[in-house]
C-alpha cells in the first residue's frame, strides 16, 4: 500500500471541492473522525455531528441543495504560508427553495 502525503494547502483546496461533489469516501480520506462543523447550526441535523458524515451531509446542502438554489456561483479562495486561510466568496442569482434550519433543527 503506498501512503501519500499531502501539504495543508492541497487538503484545504480538496475539502472545498469535495464541498461541491464529493463522496462519503472523499471525505473519510480527510476529514478527522471527531471533526466538528461549527457552522452546521443552520443545517439539517446530519450535518451537525461530528467526522466526515456531518461534513458530507454539509456538502450535500453546499453542493447538491445550494448548486439546485443558486445559478450563475462563482468562487474564489486564496491560501499563503504555512497557515492555510481560504476567504471564500459564492455568488450567485437565487432561482429555487432554500430551507435554513433554527437551534431544534426545524427548517
Amino acid at each position: 500500500m503506498t501512503s501519500t502525503t499531502l501539504q495543508p494547502k492541497e487538503v484545504g483546496i480538496s475539502a472545498i471541492l469535495m464541498m461541491a461533489d464529493g463522496s462519503l469516501a472523499d471525505f473519510e480520506a480527510v476529514i478527522h473522525p471527531v471533526a466538528t462543523n461549527h457552522e452546521a447550526s443552520a443545517e439539517p441535523p446530519a450535518a451537525r455531528g461530528r467526522g466526515p458524515a456531518a461534513f458530507c451531509a454539509t456538502g450535500l446542502l453546499a453542493g447538491g441543495s445550494l448548486c439546485r438554489r443558486f445559478a450563475g456561483r462563482s468562487s474564489t479562495s486564496s491560501a499563503d504560508r504555512g497557515l492555510v486561510v481560504f476567504h471564500t466568496t459564492k455568488s450567485g442569482r437565487h432561482v429555487n427553495t432554500f430551507v435554513s434550519y433554527d437551534e431544534t433543527s426545524r427548517p
